[in-house]
């Protein structure tokens, strides 16, 4: 286990660049809904804040209500998130929230299926991208 500085650093690493990518989909998914002039500024904002705001949103609701009813209101508060920093209407935030998560899926699919399929498994062979489902036993 690291410790130090360049643990402290690599730790914090996968963080920021999550935020990162997370930003550049809600910018991407911002520009494709709205046509407006979303900034990525605005992106960031509402990936830096956006979670906080629903966790303690589902915090206080799963007080008060069942689980899936505090799920229902995090979702709202994130929507709500998008709507006020995009300056957009609710349907428009729900769409970006949309087009947001399939963005996030296809760019995570591909990386996961370039990272498997560079795998090196020695002697300097590689691993097909479609080798899990070609072997896997039922």
């Amino acid at each position: 286990m690291m410790t130090g500085r360049l643990g402290i650093l690599l730790g914090f690493a996968p963080l920021v660049l999550s935020w990162i990518l997370i930003s550049l989909v809600l910018f991407i998914a911002g520009r494709i809904v709205s046509g407006k002039k979303v900034t990525l500024g605005q992106a960031f904002i509402i990936s830096l804040v956006g979670p906080f705001l629903m966790g303690i949103a589902m915090l206080i609701a799963r007080v008060f209500f069942a689980s899936i009813i505090g799920l229902l209101i995090s979702f709202l508060v994130w929507i709500w998130a998008i709507k006020t920093v995009f300056n957009v209407g609710w349907g428009a935030a729900f769409l970006i929230s949309i087009v947001a998560s399939i963005t996030l899926m296809l760019i995570l699919l591909g990386l996961s299926s370039m990272l498997l399929a560079f795998l090196e498994l020695g002697e300097g062979q590689t691993m097909s991208p479609v080798y899990p489902l070609l072997f896997y036993r039922y």
